[in-house]
């Protein structure tokens, strides 16, 4: 057999192996896949209206995009209720994604020991393992994502159009499983200005499939709720996460009240007159999926606002977000010591690599992942520091994987050498005593 599949395929087995273990380890704490995320309703009402409506008309929509349903649609219409079928496919999902990892890294640096390291620290990593046995839609996103950057990986070394339309489509596909990498292809048109010497007719055949697919969502959106937006999580985010940390940061409030204070306002805005009392601690995710367009539109100029009012504080709750979507996964509990360890290690070896990588001159390298990594953690930081954990991390294990085992192999490499330059100076010191008779 081919070492190549051969490393491919005990990635894969690793990795489900520990996705499967998971469930099974939850199972015995009476804790079943839909239990394990209090987001998996959503994604499964969804699913179930599709299947039984077989329409795109449900309000919710406006804040989930569609492939996570269609995928949920799809198993239930093929196996009636499967919640646990769902989680294993999400499983497979997550192997392949540690599988396809390898191949990306022996695609940009054709070097097997690379890559394999790459595929054993995705199929390891805590925080997709915890992730991947929900009925969440990262893991489908995650999947499609690796996916089409090994392609454009593919066509940046190749500067085939095709590469770059497939790239294209897979790119898209990952955003309509979940927003967070909507605008990632474009901010991928300097790689191609730096490394494709036809960068425009390149970058055009990347843009025109995500385009038409971002461009058709907010129109459905347009149609269905009035406003031209792609997904309302994002202004929910802002206010009602982001701003609410900064005004906690600033006012020593509790962000509970502060919550209800921002839900109420919403609604003075809107011409209701309620009361701080009528507003419960719950009543703000009204505006999560709303069938007002103008909440939307209020939600996004009322965080906008706080951010204006209290500036130093916005910036001051970087660290935090940094560190929740860094540190820990809420799965394990905070702090897991065991995944701790492995994300210093992984974060630490990753700085290592992207510097040897640069020194290398390897650009792709380092430019491509370190795009990717950035942008994901500046669009996650811009929406939220609250709320969340290392699942908002999983998107850009592989690409901090990729760097890891850089960095690893790297380190491996200038002990062995070390230790042969060391016992080949002791051979030849002792080669040279002469020892009297």
């Amino acid at each position: 057999m081919n070492k190549n599949i051969a490393s491919a395929i005990a990635i894969f087995i690793l990795g489900l192996g520990l996705r499967l273990g998971r469930i099974n380890y939850l199972s015995a704490l009476g804790i079943t896949p839909l239990q394990a995320s209090s987001q998996a309703i959503e994604y499964v009402l969804l699913g179930k209206g599709l299947l039984h409506t077989g329409g795109w008309s449900a309000n919710y929509f406006v804040a989930r995009p569609p492939l996570m349903p269609l995928l949920i649609a799809a198993v239930y219409a093929t196996t009636g209720e499967a919640p646990l079928l769902v989680a294993i496919i999400n499983c497979l999902l997550g192997a392949a994604t540690a599988t396809i990892a390898f191949f990306y890294a022996r695609q940009l640096l054709n070097d097997s020991r690379i890559a394999f390291v790459t595929g054993i620290l995705v199929a390891i990593d805590p925080a997709s393992i915890s992730q991947n046995m929900t009925l969440q839609a990262e893991t489908l996103t995650n999947f499609l994502l690796v996916l089409g950057t090994w392609q454009l990986a593919a066509a940046l070394q190749s500067h085939r159009w095709r590469g770059f339309s497939l790239a294209g489509l897979l790119l898209g596909m990952a955003a309509l499983a979940r927003p967070t990498t909507v605008f990632f292809y474009l901010l991928c048109l300097p790689l191609l200005v730096l490394l494709v010497k036809k960068w425009a007719r390149m970058f055009l055949a990347l843009a025109v499939l995500p385009t038409i697919m971002l461009l058709a969502w907010c129109t459905r959106n347009y149609y269905f709720f009035g406003e031209f937006t792609y997904s309302t999580a994002s202004d929910f985010n802002l206010l009602f996460y982001r701003a609410v940390s900064v005004e906690r940061l600033a006012t020593k409030k509790n962000p509970d009240l502060i919550r209800r204070e921002f839900a109420l306002e919403i609604e003075h805005r809107l011409g209701n007159t309620f009361t701080l009392d009528e507003v419960d601690s719950g009543y703000y995710w009204n505006n999560f999926a709303p069938a007002d367009s103008r909440r939307v539109r209020l939600m996004r100029n009322l965080a906008l606002q706080v951010y204006w009012a209290h500036p130093i504080e916005y910036f001051a709750t970087l660290p935090i977000g940094l560190y929740r979507m860094y540190a820990f996964s809420a799965a394990y509990g905070s702090p897991y010591l065991p995944e701790l360890v492995f994300n210093l290690g992984l974060y630490a070896l990753a700085v290592l690599g992207a510097y040897h990588a640069w020194r290398k001159q390897q650009r792709l390298t380092w430019a491509l992942n370190g795009l990717l990594i950035s942008y994901v953690t500046l669009a996650t930081l811009i929406s939220q520091t609250s709320g969340m954990d290392t699942r908002m991390r999983t998107s850009i294990t592989f690409a901090l994987a990729i760097l890891a085992a850089v960095g690893s192999t790297w380190l491996w490499d200038v002990f062995r050498q070390s230790n042969k330059s060391r016992r080949l100076f002791n051979r030849s010191t002792n080669a040279n005593v002469h020892y009297p008779n």
